[in-house]
Order: structure tokens, then sequence, then C-alpha cells
């Protein structure tokens, strides 16, 4: 008699909880979706999925627009706040304009209308699978770092801003994307002679250079509410109007820190492992 045999799972290529009220939606999106390798946890409301955010790492939240006790968007303002490295995408069948630019100025990586056919449910696995792979990429090479001075401690602050799929605005952003408290952050920069607020938006405007393709550009990738904040980023960056500098160039161009500090020699050591123009 033939031994029974069975079919191992695939290995998990990325993690997505997805918050709708629709039961059926849920259980066809999450069966295609983990035949891909991705894990699935599915929460039918906005309370249990806000409940859910905090009990496993996530690299994707999809969340209905409309959902049984709440606005999407209330939702996903209260995962920015709690979680402010998590990542979201807003669904709905009743998008418009207005809820749209309202869902991208809150952080949403996109928007997508409802209902979603097997090409949009695909396109939910292959965001979320770029999530993971960026984050393991930034992650591969900051966990190799072992602080051993002030100014690496700084460096590893900085990058691991940088892995933020939003814009850190605040020290309180920073520091709980960072596992650390707003103190311990100030102090590593002032230890090191540099400004919290300097550090901060050194951080902010190296996250957009790393992040920054023929899609997204500076700008789209600063959460900035006037034109003034925004040339005063890009004027204390080094960064002339219609200019694109290479990472190397905005090391030597930026005015936040002296480019030969040595927290900058820390973080070209680390961006060196790969060219990134």
């Amino acid at each position: 008699m033939a031994a029974a045999t069975t079919t191992a799972a695939p290995p998990e290529v990325a993690a997505i909880l997805l918050i709708d009220d629709d039961v059926n939606f849920c259980e066809t999106a999450a069966r295609l979706l983990r035949e891909k390798g991705i894990t699935v946890v599915v929460a039918h409301s906005g309370e249990a999925g806000m409940a859910l955010a905090g009990s496993r790492p996530f690299d994707l939240v999809v969340i209905d627009l409309r959902l049984g006790d709440m606005l999407g968007t209330d939702v996903a303002r209260a995962l920015r706040e709690q979680h402010p490295g998590l990542a979201f995408i807003l669904i709905s069948a009743f998008m418009d304009t207005e809820m749209a630019v309202l869902a991208m100025k809150i952080g949403a990586l996109n928007v997508i209308d409802q209902p979603l056919a097997l090409e949009g449910i695909e396109q939910l696995g292959q965001v979320a699978r770029a999530q993971r792979l960026l984050k393991e990429s930034w992650e591969s090479r900051v966990a190799a770092m072992e602080p051993g001075s002030a100014a690496e401690r700084l460096a590893r602050f900085i990058l691991m801003g940088c892995q933020s799929p939003r814009d850190l605005t605040n020290a309180w952003q920073w520091a709980t994307c960072c596992h650390t408290s707003e103190g311990t952050l100030n102090a590593s920069c002032e230890v090191v002679g540099i400004p919290p607020h300097n550090a901060r938006n050194f951080m902010r405007m190296l996250r957009a250079q790393l992040k920054r393709d023929r899609t997204w550009t500076i700008e789209a990738l600063l959460n900035v509410k006037d034109r003034r904040t925004l040339s005063h980023l890009f004027e204390s960056a080094g960064i002339q109007a219609g200019a694109t500098l290479t990472i190397h160039e905005f090391l030597n161009a930026q005015m936040f820190m002296d480019p030969g500090h040595p927290v900058i020699a820390v973080i070209r050591a680390i961006l060196g492992i790969r060219e990134i123009n």
C-alpha cells in the first residue's frame, strides 16, 4: 500500500491583512493569494482589523472604504498613528476622485476600484511582494549593523526611517518606526552635534531620494502642506528645481549636516553595498 503523501504549503512570500466586510470577496481573494504563497489574515470590521494589525508583521493592509462599523479612511488614519511604517491600500466600489485624493493624502500606496477581477487580486499580491522585498533588502543591511559608536547608532536610525512606506514628518513617527523613544532618538542626534530637526529632515530627503522613480517624484514622496516648506526642504537638500541628483551627489550637496560628518560616512558605507542612482 502506497504511503500517503502530503503537499507542503508554499513558503510565505508576503503577508496581507485584508479588512473587508464582504465575506465572499474575502474568501475568494484569500484563496487566490494563498495559492501564491501569500499569508492572508482576514478581518470583517474596522475594529477587528485594527486589533489584528499589531498581531504580526504585515507587508500590506488592504482596507475596504465602507465597512459596517466605520469608514476605511478612519481605519487607515488609526493604523497610520499606531503603526507608522505599515503600508496600506484602499479598495471600494464607491471610490470617487475626492475620496481617492483623501486616501492618498493620508498615505495610501494606491486606491483600487471594486469589484476586483483576478488581475486586481493578483495586483494586491504583487504590491505585497514588492513591499516584502524592499523591507528585506533594507533589513538585511541595517540588521548587519552593530552600532559601536554614536555616529553608527544615528546612521542606523536614519536608515530605519528610510524603510518607511510614507514620509515621517515628526519625531514620534520616526521613533516609532525605529522602535525607540523620542528621547533616545533626540539624544542620538545631539551627542553627534546634529540638531534633531536637521537629522529628521535629512532622513526624509534621503528616503525620498532612495524611493524616487519614474512614477514617484521627490515632491510626491514628501508629505508637506505648502510650497514654502517644500522649497525650504529642497534648498537644504541642495536640490535645484528640476534637477535630479544621484545619492552620492545628494550626500555631498545637502546642508542638513556636514557632508564629511561620520554619520554620512557610515551611510555611504551601507549604501555602497550596491550602486544606487
